[in-house]
């Protein structure tokens, strides 16, 4: 056996001493909190079962409290109405036909005061295949953009949908 294979086995065995020495030395209850860093125990750290529910039925609020709060104080008086969130909803469209073959392209507004928080769009019928929308955005806050192909063999009428609302205050 050579120099370097021995000393390799001599140090492994010291430093495996060592740990099982100091695992037995440690004192029962001697690690606690005043001995831990702030948020060196988290849940991964805790093995299976070392928490039991008879241990955390022991547990209080303060037991798990980042801060202490005193007391909680007297209920103030009720406050008043604020205002409504909607003061105003719309619901817009506008048809549209399409022959068969072509993609058409369709916008709808909304009225002044309003802005677009929706929409939609449709072509055909129920059991119009052949026929879909490709597409439907807000093209800007007033404008529902929608786009739809119709490839049915027959024209077809395709319709944008917006929802327009007004807001009932803008600060609180």
């Amino acid at each position: 056996m050579s120099y370097a294979k021995v000393t390799s086995a001599l140090a492994i065995a010291i430093v495996f001493a060592a740990g099982a020495d100091a695992a037995v030395k440690a004192p029962r209850n001697s690690v606690g909190p005043a001995q831990l860093k702030k948020n060196a125990v988290t849940h991964r750290k805790i093995a299976n079962g070392a928490v039991n529910s008879r241990a955390a039925q022991r547990l209080t609020s303060q037991d798990i409290a980042d801060d202490v709060s005193g007391p909680e104080g007297t209920k103030g008086p009720q406050g008043d109405p604020g205002p409504p969130i909607l003061a105003r909803i719309d619901y817009e469209s506008a048809p549209y036909p399409v022959p068969d073959g072509f993609v058409g392209h369709v916008e709808v507004g909304c009225p002044n005061g309003t802005n677009i928080v929706g929409g939609g769009g449709t072509i055909g019928g129920v059991s119009s295949g052949g026929a879909a929308v490709s597409d439907a955005y807000p093209k800007s806050r007033k404008v529902w953009h929608v786009d739809a192909l119709n490839e049915t063999g027959t024209n077809q009428q395709m319709v944008a949908y917006a929802i327009c609302a007004a807001a009932g205050a803008t600060t609180p």
